[in-house]
């Protein structure tokens, strides 16, 4: 599964294009994808926005708010296309599957923790670089 910079989610098998899973409601490109194991994917971008998506049925599921706090743009950021500020703007998606959590790396270095059946809802917060975060993953062992 790909996410495009027009906010299109394509599906791929042994390098060849199947179909577009999605066309997205995205306003930008897609940096934050990740595939959750009962037929979710979870996307985020710079437009302020998770989006969770049902693959089975290709419909958006939720829209959830990356950061609800104000910023301030930053004129060489992560995103040469971004128009909001980096906290606003999301650059990687991680889920653990053991605790059902989601972590979401912004372009100023956050990462919030959530939980999957409440996307809404920042659980901790943690300042964890000083500029973006370009990949994140649980251990395999969930911790």
């Amino acid at each position: 599964i790909v996410g495009q910079r027009d906010g299109t989610i394509t599906l791929y098998r042994g390098g060849k294009f199947v179909t577009d899973l999605m066309k997205s409601h995205h306003d930008g490109e897609i940096w934050g994808l990740e595939v959750i194991d009962d037929g979710k994917v979870i996307t985020g971008c710079d437009d302020n926005k998770l989006m969770l998506w049902d693959t089975k049925t290709h419909k958006l599921k939720g829209i959830f708010p990356i950061n609800k706090k104000p910023g301030t743009k930053v004129k060489y950021g992560a995103s040469s296309i971004a128009s909001l500020p980096d906290n606003q703007c999301c650059r990687a998606i991680c889920y653990n599957p053991f605790t059902k959590d989601v972590a979401v790396a912004n372009n100023s270095g956050e990462v919030q923790i959530r939980k999957l059946d409440k996307l809404e809802t920042v659980k901790k917060s943690i300042q964890a670089a000083e500029r973006w975060i370009e990949a994140m993953a649980y251990s395999p062992d969930g911790k």
